[in-house]
């Protein structure tokens, strides 16, 4: 009587089994390659050494592919990278979450013609003692220049309460005020032209970015 009971669990421990894995696993289940895994899945990990995982599961980039990269274990459609910042405009992208900076507290959080003041990247410009400063357009590039600094140029120009203004709304409301890009270019002169006119009519002198 005890044997026939032995066999009655073993026929129904042998019969779950074989529902577990025709119906699908749970928990991990070991791989050699995705054929070993069900429809959808892929077998991830080392060769010989992987488990089973969904399509779009991952531990590093290397495992995404289509342009996509890991990001909280899945793989998707970063909104930028460190080679393609497009979808940025003026900010850096944080290239530890594949997304844009969306305000800043630090220069690198900024694209490079921009510079961080007021918690958002505002235009920027090099200015300085030295002859050339004004012709470096890239924050690194002035930055590394002896005489240089990198700062945000003011948006709103004319009067001098004007650079105080922080909203075209509030630039355009005053009198003497508008809302643009200041002039830049290699000579001296350009930045102290006041407005589009006169600076493109400056040889070397160009308006906006």
């Amino acid at each position: 009587m005890r044997s026939f009971a032995r066999a009655i669990v073993f026929l129904l421990s042998a019969a779950v089994t074989g529902c577990i894995v025709a119906t699908g696993h749970t928990g991990p289940w070991h791989c050699e390659t995705a054929a070993d895994c069900e429809s959808g899945e892929k077998c991830q990990g080392s060769s010989g050494y992987g488990v089973c995982a969904p399509a779009d599961a991952c531990t590093y980039d290397g495992d995404c592919d289509n342009g996509r990269v890991c990001i909280d274990t899945h793989c998707k459609h970063p909104e930028c990278t460190s080679s393609d910042t497009s979808a940025c405009g003026s900010y850096a992208c944080n290239v530890s979450t594949y997304t844009c900076y969306r305000s800043c507290s630090q220069p690198f959080e900024c694209a490079p013609t921009f510079a961080c003041g007021a918690s958002s990247c505002q235009p920027a410009k090099c200015t300085g003692t030295a002859f050339d400063c004004k012709s470096y357009t890239y924050a690194s590039d002035c930055t590394s220049a002896q005489g240089c600094s990198w700062s945000s140029a003011p948006p709103c120009h004319g009067g001098s309460a004007c650079p105080t203004l922080g909203t075209p709304l509030a630039c355009a409301a005053q009198t003497g005020c508008s809302w643009a890009l200041p002039c830049s270019g290699t000579p001296v002169k350009c930045d102290t032209l006041p407005d589009d006119a006169a600076c493109s009519a400056a040889q070397g002198c160009h308006w906006g970015s």
